[in-house]
C-alpha cells in the first residue's frame, strides 16, 4: 500500500480530483473497525476483476451505506485504485487493485 504526495498546485489544477477528495473525506470520517469485514469482502471482489461502484454494491449483501463508506476508505488508504482523477465519484466510478 503506497502513498502519493501531491503539491497544492497539482491538486488545485485538477478540480474533479479536488472535488472527489472532499467527498471521500466525508465518508472516511464515518469509517470504523466494525466495517473491516465489509472492507475485506470488497477487496476480495475487486481483486478478481476491475469493477464499478455499482457492480460492488450489486454483488455484496451489505447496506449501500456501509459499502460506500468502505469503498471510500479503501480509495483513501490506497488499498484500491480508482479513476477519481478523471471522473466524478458516482456509481460508474471504476475500482481495481493494481497488483504489478
Amino acid at each position: 500500500m503506497g502513498h502519493l504526495i501531491l503539491s497544492e498546485d497539482s491538486i488545485r489544477k485538477n478540480r474533479i480530483l479536488l472535488s472527489n477528495y472532499r467527498k471521500i473525506i466525508a465518508y472516511v470520517r464515518q469509517y470504523n473497525s466494525a466495517l473491516n469485514p465489509v472492507t475485506e469482502k470488497i477487496i476480495q471482489l475487486v481483486k478478481k476483476e476491475r469493477s464499478t461502484v455499482k457492480m460492488v454494491i450489486e454483488r455484496q449483501n451489505e447496506s449501500e451505506q456501509s459499502l460506500a463508506i468502505s469503498l471510500m476508505y479503501l480509495i483513501y488508504s490506497g488499498a484500491i485504485q480508482s479513476n477519481i482523477d478523471i471522473h466524478a465519484i458516482n456509481r460508474s466510478t471504476e475500482v481495481w487493485i493494481d497488483e504489478t
